[in-house]
This record gives C-alpha cells, sequence and structure tokens, in this order.
C-alpha cells in the first residue's frame, strides 16, 4: 500500500451523492421477507406445541400488535442493531458524502492528487498541513484510507462501514426461518421447548 508524506496544498471539501450500498440495500430486502415468514413460522411453532386453535390465536395476536404500532412504525432489523449497536449507525446510506479533495507536495516538489471520502474519524485534513497518507492508486489519484497529521499527531481515517455485518445478521436470520419451516430444527427444538414448558409448569 502506498504511503506517501507531504504537504497538503488546494484543498477543496464538497458534498456528492452517495453510491449505492448493496450489502445494506440486501438486507433490506431479506428483512421484508423474515417479515413474510414470521406469521408462518409463529402459526406452525404454536400449533405443533399447542394445537390449531393457539396457532390462530398467536397470528390475531400478532396482527392486532402490527395494527397497534402500524407497519410504517414498526423498526427494520438494521435500525434496530444501530440502536442496540450505535457504532452500526455508520454503515452508508443513501444520501450525500463529504469528499476531501486536495493535493499532496512532497519534498520533492512533486504533487500528488488525493481523496477521501466519508465521515471521519480523529482530525480533518486542512491546508498546509504536513501529513502521511497511505491508500490505493486509481487512475493516478491516491484515494486515501488512512493518514496522520506530522505536526500535532492526530490520525483521520474514514469510519468503518459494518453494512456487511448487517447483510450477515439479516441472511443468517432468513436462513433460519426457512430451515425452520422446513423442519430441520424439529427433532431439537421441540423437545428442548417442551422440558421447558414442563420445568417452569412444576415449580411450585
Amino acid at each position: 500500500m502506498p504511503n506517501i508524506r507531504g504537504r497538503i496544498t488546494h484543498l477543496v471539501t464538497y458534498e456528492e451523492e452517495g453510491r449505492t450500498d448493496w450489502a445494506l440495500a440486501l438486507s433490506k430486502i431479506c428483512w421484508f421477507l423474515i417479515c413474510l415468514l414470521m406469521p408462518f413460522s409463529i402459526y406452525r411453532f404454536l400449533k405443533d406445541l399447542f394445537g390449531s386453535a393457539i396457532g390462530v390465536g398467536g397470528i390475531f395476536l400478532l396482527l392486532i400488535l402490527v395494527r397497534l404500532q402500524g407497519p410504517l412504525n414498526l423498526v427494520l432489523l438494521d435500525e434496530l442493531l444501530g440502536r442496540i449497536f450505535p457504532e452500526l449507525r455508520t454503515a452508508y446510506r443513501f444520501g450525500r458524502t463529504t469528499v476531501y479533495d486536495f493535493r499532496v507536495e512532497q519534498e520533492s516538489g512533486a504533487q500528488i492528487s488525493c481523496i477521501l471520502r466519508g465521515e471521519l474519524q480523529g482530525a480533518t485534513p486542512m491546508q498546509g498541513d504536513w501529513v502521511t497518507l497511505q491508500g490505493v492508486y486509481r487512475l493516478g489519484t491516491l484515494r486515501v484510507t488512512s493518514g496522520r497529521n506530522e505536526v500535532i499527531g492526530a490520525i483521520f481515517l474514514p469510519r468503518p462501514n459494518y453494512s456487511g455485518w448487517i447483510l450477515l445478521v439479516t441472511g443468517s436470520a432468513l436462513i433460519l426461518f426457512i430451515l425452520y419451516l422446513k423442519g430441520v430444527f424439529d427433532a431439537y427444538l421441540y423437545p428442548w421447548v417442551a422440558d421447558w414448558v414442563e420445568y417452569l409448569l412444576n415449580i411450585e
């Protein structure tokens, strides 16, 4: 990975339309499918344990809860994870992204065009700063992945994107729902639930 050192010149900061985060978009599709499969899973679970009447009652209770909350107020899984783990909110949404477009003049006099995109952790690059940068070259421009202000010792780098982890969670949840509806977990799940129900009923 290229490592360059020099003084920042000709710094321009602007915003541009953010690129589509396909991992986050796919996670929303997975969550939509989970919402479709959830009523069937609840009905099957209650029916297998307590009979059809309880299964139908569980679906009616779910419909009442959805009606009271309103479908538009239901929190999607990625938003729920963002509330539980605030750092996940750095996953890129569809919107505008801050861009730092600048040049670095090396001690030899050579100038290198640099681009730094996204919300930053640590310091912000400023014109006149002496910096050490790491990144990758694309079409003659250094796409900065991290940097260090050599004068004050501050580090600046884009915030990490956790949308891949969100997709992993929603995708795994969707697979679990599908496997459950296919009966893969029946031999292990129902005896365990029955033991717990019996244990709770026998507690004095």
